[in-house]
């Protein structure tokens, strides 16, 4: 988003710095929370940090797997909680004298970033919009909790439709859902090009666009997630990242939780791909036995879903329907009144899976629409397959499954290459650790969703082993420069073995992953 100023105040709270005994108080953080609340798109440099007394942010996910092993856990959408002190009412949408009045409201941008005091370093923090407002107490000890979620709100909030294209990059497909449901330009997006293509992709517009780009980004093995910043990012598999911070016992809390060995363990994977072909043009929709009466003048509308089989599907190359040949008007709702097809006119338009039909009579008598068809080469599924690790998994002892049903991977040979790399990998034992930091700014502000971090703990027998960063939360303690941060952490092997192949014996073609 623009600002209108771009170096604001920040908020300077003290707080006692150690755990143990008394120390001196410093201004450790500098909290700059600015509200568009006028809703103009832009921030107008008052710092609303300044009467935090309360936050806290959940970002990612918790956990790497979903309960039952049916694919990865979802990135849930991202949440701050905003205690501020309300004595004159400032947050009060009922408050005239407030000089936000009459802005208090839901929807406005929230861009939260923190200044490390001791460097002047700035982080992005969260970016999203208000969800909600909850004045708490009265008279000068009023405060209020204001809710912000990230742009996985608005991304859940709108299903996506778009026609269907022919060999697409994921990354372009997510632009398309984006393009769809009008993801705001200031918000931004970051999507990394890919080398994977989809032959046959389209949205329906019977999802929710957050699960057409959870889809996406599933179907190989890549992320997609939002930004600290508010964009929306895709990042593909083979971007293998460097590490971003490298972090020990001596700046941990004791505090550290890993899941026991097998609660992530899967001794069987299995993986589901979706290849998809076109038929020989056909009828894709047809209204049989119609007695649609259009009077003189009038619009006869009709919306059409593509099938094949009796399953719904989309279609390429569509013909739009021919006037005598795909449908006549007629006088008799039988057909066996006076032909009037050249005095109705048909407007057509395709939507890939559905296609719609405006029908205008300007006849001076009423006619009917006899037996409208459609025409077309319908992409279909003809059946699904399932790979597995092991081939033949009967005989499995204590079978524990790991199912990724990936809707968009169509290719058998790419789906063969990911069963048998995390195969082996998901049979093997891995540790996903949750660690905690405190009070120190310049570690707990700077990794980002999914970046890479190399962790060292011996207590647990790991040395120098990278992860990915899942999920983070920040949680204010006594004030909000108190503050506790907990990394999710998910095992990520660079270089030394889990995604990478370094010759094209090995994948068809030369490929690098770095997921």
């Amino acid at each position: 988003m623009a600002t209108k100023a771009d170096d604001n105040r920040y908020s300077h709270v003290k707080y006692n710095q150690t755990k143990y005994g008394i120390s001196a108080l410093r201004d450790a953080l500098g909290w700059g929370i600015d509200i568009d609340w006028d809703g103009n798109g832009y921030f107008d440099g008052v710092n609303e940090g300044d009467r935090l007394l309360k936050i806290s942010i959940d970002r990612g996910r918790t956990n790497y797997l979903r309960p039952r092993g049916d694919g990865f856990e979802t990135v849930r959408t991202g949440i701050v909680k905003l205690t501020f002190d309300n004595g004159d009412g400032r947050y009060d949408a009922w408050n005239t004298s407030s000089p936000l009045y009459p802005n208090v409201t839901y929807g406005r941008d929230v861009r939260i970033r923190v200044r490390d005091n001791s460097t002047g370093t700035i982080r992005n923090v969260f970016y999203g919009v208000i969800s909600n407002i909850e004045p708490i107490g009265y008279g000068a000890d009023r405060k209020v909790i204001i809710t912000v979620e990230d742009g996985w709100r608005y991304l859940r909030e709108y299903t996506a439709r778009v026609q269907l294209t022919i060999n697409t990059f994921p990354n372009d497909a997510c632009d398309a859902v984006l393009d769809y449901i009008g993801w705001p330009a200031r918000w931004g997006r970051n999507l990394d090009n890919s080398s994977d293509i989809i032959s046959y992709w389209w949205a329906s517009g019977s999802k929710l666009a957050g699960e057409e780009m959870e889809d996406l980004a599933n179907s190989f093995l890549s992320y997609f997630f939002i930004t600290a910043d508010g964009k929306a990012r895709y990042v593909f598999r083979q971007s293998v990242a460097d590490s971003v911070l490298s972090l020990d016992e001596d700046v941990l809390l004791k505090d550290i939780s890993n899941p026991q060995p097998w609660l992530y363990s899967r001794n069987i994977v299995r993986i589901k791909t979706h290849p998809k072909i076109a038929a020989n043009s056909g009828t894709i929709w047809e209204m049989q036995n119609s007695d649609s009466i259009i009077q003189a003048g009038g619009t006869f509308v009709i919306w059409a879903n593509y099938s094949y089989d009796g399953v719904p599907v989309p279609a390429k190359n569509v013909l739009p329907p021919e006037g005598g040949v795909d449908w006549t008007a007629n006088t008799d709702s039988a057909g066996n009144g006076t032909d009037k097809t050249s005095s109705v006119t048909l407007t057509f338009t395709d939507f890939g899976d559905t296609a719609k039909l405006v029908f205008v009579n300007n006849d001076a008598n009423a006619v009917y629409i006899i037996d409208p068809k459609i025409r077309g080469e319908a992409i279909y599924e003809p059946n699904n397959v399932d790979i597995t690790y092991p081939t033949n998994p009967v005989g499995v002892v204590q079978p524990r499954e790991m199912i990724l049903d990936l809707q968009w991977q169509q290719d058998f040979n790419v789906s063969k290459d990911f069963v048998d790399v995390i195969g082996p990998y998901m049979a093997a034992l891995h540790l996903f650790p949750a660690i905690k930091i405190e009070n120190r700014p310049s570690l707990q502000f700077l990794p980002e969703l999914f970046d890479v971090i190399t962790l060292s703990v011996a207590a647990l027998g790991v040395s120098s082993i990278s992860f990915r960063v899942g999920g983070i939360s920040h949680e204010s303690l006594s004030t909000p420069q108190a503050i506790l941060t907990t990394f999710y952490l998910e095992p990520f092997i660079s270089s030394s073995g889990f995604w990478i192949w370094d010759t094209a014996s090995d994948f068809n073609d030369t490929t690098v992953f770095g997921w």
